[in-house]
């Protein structure tokens, strides 16, 4: 009767392991990771690599009435081949023996829970920014060869170095633990500087721990006031109408926000606080307000954010092509930063434009609809009720874009 097992290593085969193996007729593991015995006479061996080859292999094995095994390390189950196995193999009778998984091993290592750590793989998949290692007090990423150690702690580097940020280089924390539960196991505490300098082994997990001292994110994720945000000569979106606008922009979960002319950046923030997996780039071409927005970054460890000091549309050339785009204002360069943005946001996107001139209201949405654009436009009239009397603001004129 066909069967599928798939097995776990921590280090060398358990007898349990080993009795289940003598019954296989078919091994699937990565070469490192065959056992020198304990197979029966029958077993033959296939690669794990290339998977498709792999998958193919058990499938006949398993026609035939065969008895596959499948070997990995740690817990098949955790990021590991075991769910796309058992999704496949649906309709096969299967039993998972798992061992510890390399996540618990090195934190048994390193002497910290993970039981409230962010868990992430970069396995055969690019960071979408470094915001991913800093959102949370305690980061564990599986990496590969493409994101080891020393690159990511790089890329922070790199970012707080753009952003201005000099304290948490010092007390941001990497732990690494390189070939776990093999003789030639390593495990490291560093910080940022120490780890981008060093060369790890390829099979390693790495934490980036930052201590709940240095911790400074507001304690709510929407909401942020004009007086809690830095900014310079009153160029910020006024609450009530970043309100809107946020509402507008129908944010994805993850994906590519531009935010054209920043300002303070204060859609930049509210909108990494509501999804704090979209990558945000805030557009602005004023030094002063650009250090604003540097500064809310910070105050807020908004870190999802890269700020990019010049003048749209020119400065969007080397941007990824976005899901959302927010442009407050735009001046005599709207239609150049129009046509721009529809030439890269992709498909079911959305754009954003605020509006205060006469000029603008008028001419904005037939510039929307010129480019293929679904358009709606809305106004929106504040009055503070106050208790030295009404304080009523500019009205806002807000377009937005579906492409």
């Amino acid at each position: 009767m066909s069967e599928l097992l798939l097995i776990g290593l921590c280090g060398t085969l358990t007898m349990e392991q080993k009795s289940l193996l003598k019954d296989a007729t078919l091994i699937v593991a990565a070469p490192r990771l065959l056992p020198d015995d304990g197979c029966g006479p029958a077993a033959r061996f296939q690669a794990i690599t290339p998977l498709d080859a792999a998958m193919t292999a058990i499938r006949l094995e398993l026609r035939a009435g065969g008895a596959v095994a499948v070997l990995a390390s740690g817990d098949p189950m955790f990021f590991g081949l075991g769910k796309r196995l058992c999704d496949e193999f649906a309709d096969t009778p299967t039993r998972v023996l798992p061992s510890p998984s390399s996540l618990q091993l090195a934190c048994a290592r390193w002497r910290i829970a993970w039981h409230d750590a962010r868990i992430i793989s970069l396995h055969g998949r690019a960071l979408a920014h470094v915001g991913e290692l800093l959102r949370h007090g305690k980061t564990i990423v599986l990496t590969d060869k493409n994101n080891s150690p020393d690159r990511l702690a790089a890329s922070i580097l790199d970012y707080f170095k753009l952003i201005g940020e000099t304290e948490l280089p010092q007390r941001l924390q990497v732990l690494v633990g390189e070939n776990l539960a093999l003789p030639d196991e390593n495990i490291s505490r560093l910080t940022l500087t120490e780890a981008a300098a060093r060369r790890f082994a390829a099979l390693n997990v790495v934490c980036f721990y930052l201590p709940e001292a240095f911790i400074r994110k507001s304690p709510f994720i929407f909401g942020l006031s004009e007086e809690h945000i830095e900014h310079v000569a009153g160029m910020i979106t006024k609450n009530e109408v970043r309100a809107a606008v946020l509402h507008a922009l129908r944010l994805p979960r993850q994906g590519i926000f531009w935010d054209v002319g920043g300002g303070s950046g204060s859609v930049s923030i509210e909108a990494a606080g509501l999804a704090p997996c979209l990558a945000i780039y805030t557009i602005e071409r004023c030094s002063e307000r650009m250090a604003a927005i540097k500064e809310n970054i910070r105050r807020y460890q908004r870190f999802s954010i890269t700020p990019i000091l010049g003048e749209a549309p020119a400065a969007l050339a080397a941007l990824p092509d976005p899901d959302r785009v927010f442009v407050g204002g735009g001046g005599a360069a709207l239609p150049d930063i129009v046509t721009a943005v529809h030439a890269r946001l992709k498909p079911g996107g959305r754009l954003v434009l605020t509006a205060v001139s006469e000029r603008s209201i008028q001419t904005a949405p037939d510039l929307l609809k010129s480019h293929g654009f679904a358009t709606t436009v809305c106004e929106i009239r504040v009055t503070r009720r106050q208790a030295h009397g009404d304080r009523i603001l500019n009205p806002i004129t807000i377009i937005t874009g579906e492409k």
